[in-house]
């Protein structure tokens, strides 16, 4: 059913994108000024677990790709952070891979995107999370705050991309 806008418009819901909401998402229709409609989220926090192999970090890429070109990140933003990310969890995982999962929340707001990882190893290695010099000067040029730390669960990094205005 449409809904009636301020000039008498009738506007109607955008079926596929309506399918794509996801749960604890938001979702609002609003008129471009070309009178399209145009879907708006707010999401608050996606969540991601996969396991700890070198062949399933592309999915952690994906997503940071997808969540960060709907938030408005332009191109370079988002090859920015599909390389920050690839960083990050290899120096969780190393190349190798580790028995477990990589847990990763992603946390939106209006100007930034926050990326937390968290390895949760059950294999017996020792839980180290090193960058090394180059993959520090690395992040450092692509993302506004990046850290790497062995917490009380297991090795996590935490990384910040603020949008340019």
């Amino acid at each position: 059913m449409a809904r009636i806008v301020d000039d008498d418009r009738p506007v109607w819901p955008n079926r596929h994108a309506a399918s794509r909401c996801s749960v604890g998402s938001r979702r609002r229709h609003t008129r471009t000024a070309a009178y399209r409609v145009a879907c708006v989220y707010d999401y608050t926090e996606v969540r991601l677990a996969v396991p700890a192999t070198p062949e399933f970090l592309r999915l952690a890429r994906l997503t940071v790709a997808g969540v960060a070109s709907r938030m408005g990140f332009t191109y370079d933003e988002v090859e920015d952070l599909r390389i920050a990310i690839d960083e990050l969890c290899f120096a969780l995982v190393g190349t190798a891979g580790r028995d477990g999962n990589i847990e990763l929340r992603y946390s939106l707001d209006a100007e930034d995107l926050v990326v937390e990882g968290l390895g949760t190893f059950t294999d017996a290695l020792p839980s180290v999370a090193i960058l090394s010099p180059l993959s520090r000067q690395i992040l450092s040029a692509v993302v506004d705050e990046h850290d790497v730390a062995i917490g009380e669960q297991g090795p996590t990094f935490r990384l910040r991309k603020r949008r340019a205005n």
